[in-house]
């Protein structure tokens, strides 16, 4: 065995190098030496000589993966139309969470606030405030309180006919009665204000949206009575500088599977109600009716705190999916504010929310922006219709309804 392990160790190195096995050949010429180059040293401070060595696309590396995905965010951002870049969003299914305006599990409100990164505020901005105080405002609401009171008549006479059934019957009721109140206010105010008269309205429209809140995508639907959008952008409602849009929110450290929302494999929708078209993308006021079995949410005490973050989610979402109309998303952050109303309605009390979105960009937690949201709860319209009478009309309820509708956009 050793012999034959000699034996092929010597035929392994005669075959290698026979020409220094030769006898007689200069001892000199039998070893040689491998000179390499000198690398020079890199000192701190100063500037590599060569270019870095860039990750393989194709590898399986983390490397490679990271590679492969900035080069798809910046083909993102450098898409030339925004149904490009949506496409490439939403063409790959992926596990998310589907949620509306509301919810059935007490305590939902924390996540609904954490999922959007906002920050609720228990009042109306300051221009709304002072623009219910105007004059033309009074002006308006004494030319229009005994019309709306007709409208009021009108609705009742035609719902309650023919909807023994309660819980269609307080669907019916609200949805009747936003969609009609909305189109009347419109009708008579889109004469006089330039930004109501070239605006555009959605009727009856399934809303979608979708967004990554901390690398867990979401799947919104609603169903808004109404949407109104408009040429020019509202103005801001608070500073960017603000404290108000700096504020942290607080965590939700639980699973979304303890309020009944499981996560499912489909494919994200963007779709705000239209199909894509460059006109009349920003928002202005949305209507919402009940969606949903209020009997039911009074029994489990959660109609209250339903109210308290529908204009959260309701708010944040439309702004988001108009957002990526405008080529926007949570890649390509939103250069400046973006804002939207909200009216929700049970048909005889009216809930009022200011949105103002600072950020689309959830999944950065490094990302120091709040999104704010401003509203006023349970503003009651009428107590009862009885014998062709409304009964205790509230005209605060309608004076807030003519602020929001004649709030101006930016350059109106």
């Amino acid at each position: 065995m050793a012999a034959s392990m000699c034996y092929s160790c010597v035929r392994h190195f005669s075959k290698v190098s026979s020409l220094n096995a030769r006898p007689g050949y200069p001892p000199s010429l039998r070893t040689y030496e491998t000179v390499l180059p000198r690398v020079p040293r890199i000192l701190e401070g100063s500037e590599p000589q060569y270019p870095p060595i860039r990750p393989s696309i194709t590898s399986g590396s983390v490397a490679g993966k990271k590679a492969r995905r900035d080069a798809w965010i910046e083909s993102l951002r450098c898409s030339e139309r925004p149904p490009e870049m949506i496409y490439q969003l939403q063409k790959k299914q992926q596990w998310q969470h589907k949620v509306k305006p509301f919810n059935f599990q007490m305590g939902f409100s924390k996540y609904f606030r954490q999922l959007t990164k906002t920050v609720v505020v228990d009042d109306l901005p300051q221009q709304l405030e002072s623009l219910m105080e105007e004059d033309y405002v009074s002006a308006e609401l004494n030319t229009l309180k005994d019309r709306f009171k007709e409208v009021l008549l009108t609705d009742a006479f035609s719902t309650y006919r023919h909807r023994p059934d309660k819980t269609s019957l307080d669907q019916e009721k609200s949805q009747t009665f936003a969609q009609n109140a909305v189109m009347f206010l419109l009708s008579y105010l889109g004469l006089k204000y330039s930004h109501l008269s070239s605006a555009v309205v959605d009727e009856q429209c399934l809303m979608k949206s979708f967004w990554e809140r901390n690398e867990k995508r979401v799947q919104f639907i609603g169903n808004p009575v109404c949407s109104i959008r408009t040429k020019d952008p509202l103005g801001q409602f608070v500073p960017v500088s603000d404290e108000l849009c700096q504020q942290e929110i607080e965590d939700w450290p639980w699973d979304p599977k303890e309020l009944g929302i499981f996560p499912k494999c489909i494919n994200s929708v963007c779709f705000p109600g239209f199909k894509y078209q460059p006109n009349n993308l920003h928002p202005h006021t949305q209507v919402y009716g009940l969606n949903f079995n209020k009997k039911r949410t009074v029994e489990l005490n959660i109609f209250q705190e339903i109210q308290e973050n529908f204009g959260v989610m309701a708010g944040y979402a439309w702004l988001n999916a108009l957002g990526m109309y405008q080529h926007y998303c949570w890649f390509k952050d939103i250069p400046q504010p973006m804002t939207a109303q909200i009216i929700f309605t049970d048909g005889k009390s009216l809930s009022f929310y200011c949105y103002q979105a600072n950020t689309l960009n959830l999944r950065d937690a490094d990302n120091p922006l709040s999104n704010v949201c401003f509203q006023r709860l349970m503003v009651p319209m009428f107590t009862d219709i009885k014998d062709g009478v409304v009964r205790d009309f509230n005209e605060d309820a309608l004076r807030l309804m003519l602020a929001f509708f004649i709030n101006p956009t930016v350059k109106a």
